[in-house]
């Protein structure tokens, strides 16, 4: 026994030592098990990551309008063409607010619109919808250098010239590329805003402009915007590609849905918005039922491809939707038909203004959905002068429904109710 204690004695601290070196040890790296523990998890997770369904990048579409080629996808950066520098990279359904904050031009609740007869847009050569965040792209090549140009022919088709209305006190906005100074946009009403960051609202791709002279555009030189005395509201959402984003779509509705909250008795009434999307997106759907429900009447192109099957927002059954004729009052070869189509208007060999100060031709369904924007704007100076108020969207669309008058021998697919005939505005009030 006494032998026994004699070897604890002196083995107790030897031990002692050994364990004091094995902790610390375990204290400056992690033991075998809690690696092994680790790299287990890794593995779990490397193998639920392979098992996860990837998901598949929209297909490039190739499109025959114009000759142009519309890339739309699920990234939501955008990038120029020609350099692939990213313009705008914003995360996905994240949208910082942007208060109106307009420079002047001094020289220059979610619910079912039930539009009489106008059923659900029914594209039948489109992708199912699903919902994300797709790069938008207005049709670039909207120069016309091949119809013929004669002066004026659509303010001829849609009687516009010897009436009294000039859309005088409605306030409208444009959702598109921004707008340039030109001569013929003195004496207008015209504030910009900028909705991409880029803290510049002028247009350099020349749609925006183009758009905002048929609407706008003051008397000279064999030129004259349909509702010259609006107040227009620039929305800078695009680039000098004419490429935008979703979110700053979204944003510039925000804004305008906050500018009628400060503004009661100055409302935006009317809302045209010249692009086109492929596919449904939940989110935008939503923010545009939102504007719809608060009063605003929405216009949109239905889409340059020549194809049954509207793009959106004109497939969307609350949204009315310009197709496009030529000066022989026949349906464009370029325009979208189909179920949701509402109205036809000029939209090719059409004169307007350019970004340079000067005059350029163009073509295409954005335009036909400005001239309807100018005419609604007509209809609703006529409906407040009458009335001492604004017509709702489904007022307005009635009125634009009896003054329109169908080509013959027309499919209605084709041209929905016709073609407006501003001069009856006042007699159908």
């Amino acid at each position: 026994m006494k032998k026994f204690i004699f070897f604890l004695f002196l083995f107790f601290p030897i031990l002692c030592l050994a364990q004091n070196k094995f902790v610390q040890a375990g204290q400056k790296g992690a033991s075998p098990f809690k690696v092994k523990q680790v790299e287990t998890a890794r593995q779990s997770q490397s193998q639920a990551v392979q098992k996860t369904p990837q998901v598949q990048q929209r297909p490039v579409v190739q499109t025959n309008s114009f000759a142009t080629q519309k890339q739309i996808n699920q990234q939501n950066s955008v990038q120029r063409e020609d350099s692939h520098k990213t313009l705008f990279n914003r995360p996905t359904n994240t949208h910082k607010h942007v208060k109106p904050s307009f420079q002047r031009m001094d020289s220059a609740n979610k619910i079912p619109f039930n539009k009489e007869q106008k059923p659900s847009g029914n594209n039948t050569n489109r992708p199912k919808p699903r919902p994300g965040n797709y790069q938008v792209i207005y049709w670039t090549n909207f120069l016309d250098t091949k119809n013929p140009r004669e002066q004026e022919w659509a303010s001829k088709v849609l009687d516009t010239k010897n009436i009294s209305l000039d859309g005088r006190g409605v306030q409208v906005a444009v959702l598109d590329s921004g707008i340039r100074q030109h001569s013929q946009f003195n004496g207008a009403n015209i504030e910009i805003l900028d909705i991409t960051g880029q803290n510049d609202p002028l247009d350099f791709c020349g749609h925006g402009t183009a758009v905002a002279g048929i609407i706008v555009g003051q008397k000279g030189n064999d030129f004259k915007g349909i509702a010259p005395a609006v107040n227009l509201k620039s929305y800078k959402i695009a680039d000098e590609s004419g490429t935008t984003n979703n979110n700053y779509i979204i944003d510039a509705l925000d804004s305008i849905l906050e500018y009628n909250r400060q503004n009661p008795n100055a409302r935006i009434s009317i809302i045209n918005i010249s692009y086109g999307l492929e596919q449904d997106n939940y989110e935008l759907k939503n923010k545009l039922a939102e504007a719809y429900s608060s009063g605003i009447t929405i216009i949109s192109a239905t889409g340059n491809d020549g194809v049954q099957g509207l793009l959106y927002p004109a497939a969307y059954n609350f949204v009315f939707a310009a197709g496009s004729m030529d000066k022989n009052k026949q349906v464009s070869a370029f325009s979208n038909w189909g179920e949701g189509l509402d109205f036809i208007l000029p939209g090719s060999g059409l004169k307007t203004l350019g970004i340079n100060n000067d005059y350029v031709w163009v073509r295409g369904t954005s335009f036909s959905s400005a001239y309807l924007t100018g005419v609604a704007a007509l209809a609703t100076q006529a409906f407040k002068n009458k009335y001492n108020r604004l017509p709702s969207p489904q007022e307005l669309y009635e009125v634009l429904q009896k003054i329109s008058t169908k080509l013959p021998s027309v499919p209605y697919l084709k041209q929905g109710y016709g073609v407006p005939d501003a001069s009856k505005i006042v007699s159908y009030i």
